[in-house]
């Protein structure tokens, strides 16, 4: 229910100003080439950010740099490469991907199996904080640095540069890798994947994305070798194709000189090979397409291609992509009403449209409802018809201005504390897009003054210039279309085009209803935690309030409302009920439907949400200072003016109808709905419940339950961030604070949480998708209470446990891209737990994989752990622990209990201490509690398909 629409008014603004379907092409620009041009801001009259140092070493090598301290004494950098799928050849499929992952497998100065080592040792964790990808156009190689200091930074750009130039690529090794690569390409596909590559086939069947598929194809990864590996790799990775971008606490300067001296010497005399053509075509006529598969949702799609409209970035196309932008988000905001109103024709639809460098595009889509596909086109046509022949009202566009105006300003207002990965990732994006990286400042100060220019005629023409031919293509999708022939679905499309349409209702503007709650409340309990800069508040009616002032967001603050009891104040024979439940802004309020609250919060970053936690019920978001007390009251009348409407149960129904046929299409959909259930013994409050359970429930249902705990349930808050601590109080007194008095305590924990892990069992579960894809879970049951020194212990435990799997199953056995380790520790039911281990992988690998798991958890629970894999374990951790000291997310939930869960505090004062004096003989005590053979819990999904 968050009020994003601004967020992509200001993504257009941002980024989708590459191209124009403005007057004169010259006034637009041409499109940044990285092969003919070093920078976008070379040629635009778009001022760069000044904060972004960039350089070009005499090699070719592009690099960006940017001071930053948030975090303290960190640093992002990430090495990106053009060399992506699309720079293969019809034999090398996956060549780049491999390559990828060849990365980690050995270069000249780090043996195979030492990197990612080496690199826990420093702090980083692996997936978290060391990581790569690789994608149509490129690969990209990332680090955070848990520290700044000469030794962390030197060694991470060195390993860049071995990965630059110095992989070993052996073949032995490649050989080694095959089967991860496999593995990772066949846990990727699923029926909703295949679905897209033929709908891509449909629309753009020349496009070279569509032969150049990332994971390649079973054929030739089983044939790459390691020849031609190292071709690709003396092709492509090469300094003029690589730009390397680093933001931290540190000095640029200094930070420069590193980098020469570790690239300057970077050489590749190879030629340096010509981009390929993307094969994108221009679509005219009118075609159709039937898709079947009974594992995917219905989905009708409608795509038009049309002329390319190249431009470079330059006020001009920016002001043109804003409009265009604007054009498109007035549909999508028409769509949204619609949809969340009762009796809703479809259960989603959006549109999206815009000029490009290859070729331009419009696409719209909806998905079905209750199989109805006939109506679903006449949703499409008819609104997109209705705002070319009627256009946009001034209210409409003055609602997207406003959520923008809002949007720009909290840019503006967050700029001096964006953390370092978020202004890499937009300083890497903007290259790779061929825009200007700017500042919050300049995109604000480029919005208002284009704004007052912009009409509804100029609107309403940039959206009959993307979309008064469309559509070319119309894309059938489903369980349930076998009867359905492209003629019908062409009849039904004529049929839709050919009906009356109406013009839109006006728009009216709305106010707030629940702005009075009565006389603020006052204080009767006040204190402060001083070590943690805690201030703790009780108000006359009960409601506790938790403050912790900070100055890591620059007018941001982060907000919990916790409200007593969560699920164990559900019924034990309807646990469906909380999913229901859950749902409740669904439902609006007494005086408002759900369609009504962005015409109502326009302007204001206002999030209406609840979910059902164990113990409580929460209400959780973030907003700046100026939207705190309009957020506040939109909690509070959740509470106390919830809109029990017929909506939310039926769209709430739908989405079960919709994807609950999905469920067994993949192995890891099967373990959504059984693996918890299963593990806690057949307890039916865990996991999901049949389909016809969900379908039963009713509001009235809802309604018993919810109405005591939102009317009389106990109420704790914490608010964290950059605030006036008496105007806070004073927000709170207003809404919260001024309800009739509340329960004064929780109510504590019910045996619905008493649980127990099976006993020693092997089941069998079955998913309808393919037959190589598969998952096995093996799990050991606890044997002790939870206690903090143990549940600190296991955590531990954990990451060593996964990272010796990652050593054994991974680099050794090839048996699975990404094996699981975790250990299980339950506070709410004595002694429940369980250590567990997993892969998704073909199950061919399963029997290897359970042997070698089971050798791993015998050597553990013997007491063989070493202090290089204590250091490697708890080095991410303590870097986590001291990064979170500075993040107000991270003390939220602390905060918001500070009062009714005062032990907790002294568990965080005393975390890191804690996990510094940990020993290897602590964990080796630890261990022999886990991994106990005789308690082995095992659950296989296969395929149906075997036999």
């Amino acid at each position: 229910m968050k009020n994003y629409l601004w967020v992509v008014i200001i993504t257009a603004l941002l980024w989708v100003a590459g191209c124009s379907q403005g007057p004169n092409s010259d006034v637009l620009g041409t499109p940044f080439d990285p092969a003919v041009s070093v920078w976008p801001h070379d040629d635009s009259d778009v001022p760069q950010d000044p904060d972004v140092t960039y350089g070009v070493l005499p090699n070719g090598m592009r690099y960006a740099l940017q001071a930053n301290g948030r975090p303290e004494n960190e640093a992002s950098l990430r090495m990106i490469i053009r060399a992506g799928a699309k720079h293969e050849t019809d034999t090398t499929l996956g060549a780049a991907h491999y390559l990828e992952h060849m990365a980690f497998n050995g270069t000249e100065n780090v043996p195979e199996g030492e990197m990612i080592k080496s690199l826990e040792r420093m702090g980083l964790a692996f997936g978290a904080d060391t990581n790569a990808s690789t994608s149509h156009n490129r690969t990209d190689y990332r680090l955070s640095l848990p520290e700044v200091d000469d030794e962390t930074v030197d060694y991470a750009l060195f390993l860049m540069r071995e990965v630059a130039d110095k992989m070993l690529i052996e073949p032995d090794a490649v050989e080694r890798e095959r089967g991860i690569i496999k593995a990772e390409r066949a846990t990727r596909q699923s029926p909703a994947s295949d679905a897209a590559e033929a709908y891509q086939k449909f629309t753009q069947p020349d496009a070279l994305y569509n032969a150049r598929p990332v994971a390649g194809t079973i054929e030739t990864l089983d044939a790459i070798t390691a020849d031609d590996l190292r071709a690709f790799y003396e092709a492509y990775y090469r300094p003029e194709r690589t730009f390397l971008v680093m933001v931290g606490d540190f000095d640029v300067a200094a930070m420069e000189a590193k980098i020469k001296a570790q690239f300057e010497d970077w050489d590749n005399t190879s030629p340096n090979p010509a981009e390929p053509e993307p094969g994108l075509s221009q679509t005219d006529g009118r075609a159709a397409a039937v898709y079947i598969n009974p594992e995917i949702t219905a989905n009708i799609r409608l795509y038009a291609a049309t002329a390319p409209m190249p431009s470079g970035d330059n006020s001009a196309s920016r002001r043109a992509a804003t409009v265009r932008s604007m054009a498109n988000n007035i549909v999508r905001l028409r769509f949204n009403k619609k949809l969340q109103e009762a009796g809703r024709p479809v259960l989603s639809a959006g549109l999206s449209a815009g000029p490009g460098k290859d070729i331009s595009s419009a696409f719209a889509s909806a998905t079905i409802k209750d199989g109805d596909w006939q109506t679903a086109i006449a949703v499409l046509d008819s609104e997109i018809r209705t705002a070319l022949k009627y256009g946009f009202q001034q209210e409409e566009l003055d609602e997207l201005i406003a959520n923008s105006e809002r949007g720009l300003t909290d840019s503006v207002n967050y700029a001096a504390k964006r953390r370092s990965a978020s202004l890499l990732s937009g300083i890497a994006g903007a290259f790779s897009g061929g825009n200007v990286r700017t500042t919050p400042a300049y995109q604000k100060e480029f919005f208002d003054a284009i704004v007052p220019t912009i009409t509804l005629d100029e609107v309403h023409g940039a959206f009959k210039q993307m979309w008064s031919d469309f559509p070319h293509r119309i894309w059938l999708q489903g369980p349930e279309f076998e009867d359905v022939s492209e003629t019908d679905i062409l009849a039904a499309f004529e049929t839709a085009r050919n009906t009356e349409i109406e013009p839109p209702a006006q728009r009216q503007k709305l106010d707030f209803a629940y702005q009075d709650f009565g006389a603020a409340g006052t204080i009767t309990a006040r204190d402060r935690v001083e070590d943690l800069d805690i201030e703790r508040i009780v108000f006359d009616n009960n409601v506790r309030l938790n403050l912790k002032k900070t100055d890591f967001e620059d007018g941001w603050i982060r907000m919990q409302v916790t409200v007593g009891e969560g699920w164990n104040a559900f019924p034990a024979d309807k646990p469906a009920l909380t999913s229901l439940a859950g749902s409740i802004a669904s439902g609006g309020y007494e005086a408002h439907a759900v369609s009504e609250l962005s015409e109502i919060f326009a302007g204001k970053n206002i999030g209406l949400n609840l979910s059902i936690g164990s113990e409580r019920l929460s209400m959780s978001g973030s907003t700046n200072a100026d939207d705190v007390l309009y957020q506040l009251r939109a909690w509070t009348a959740l509470l106390t003016n919830p809109g029990y409407r017929p909506e939310w149960r039926e769209k709430f129904i739908e989405s079960i109808n919709a994807s609950f046929h999905t469920i067994d299409s993949t192995p890891s959909g099967v373990a959504s709905r059984d693996l918890s259930r299963i593990w806690n013994d057949g307890n039916i409050r865990y996991g999901l419940r049949p389909k016809d359970e969900y379908m039963a429930l009713s509001l009235d249902d809802v309604r018993e339950v919810m109405e005591p705990l939102m009317t009389r349930g106990a109420i704790e808050i914490g608010i964290v961030g950059d605030f006036e601590t008496d105007a806070m109080i004073d927000f709170v007194a207003q809404t919260f604070g001024a309800l009739p008095e509340r329960n004064d305590r929780f109510d504590p924990l019910s045996d619905a949480f008493k649980t127990r892990f099976p006993d020693p069992a092997r089941v069998r579960l079955t998913h309808t998708g393919k037959i190589d894809q598969g998952a096995i879970y093996m799990g050991w049951p606890m044997v002790e209470d939870w206690s903090l020194k143990r549940s600190r212990e296991y955590a531990v435990l954990s990451t060593i446990l996964t990272n010796r799997m990652t050593d054994v199953v991974r680099e050794e056995l090839g048996l699975a891209y990404s094996p699981g380790g975790g250990v299980s520790f339950s506070q709410l039911s004595p002694g429940y737990g369980y250590a567990s281990a997993t892969i998704t992988a073909d199950p061919q690998y399963f029997e290897a994989f359970e042997a070698a798991v089971k050798t791993i958890a015998a050597e553990l629970r013997s007491g063989d752990i070493t202090q290089d894999e204590l250091n490697r374990a708890v080095k991410p951790i303590l870097e986590s622990i001291q990064g979170a000291e500075r993040e107000n997310g991270a003390w939220l939930g602390i905060v918001t209990r500070a009062q009714t869960e005062e032990h907790k505090l002294d568990w965080r004062r005393g975390r890191e201490a804690a996990f510094k004096a940990m020993t290897v003989d602590d964990l080796n005590a630890a261990a022999k509690t886990l991994f106990d053979p005789s308690g082995l819990h095992v659950i296989e999904i296969r395929s149906d398909k075997e036999g």
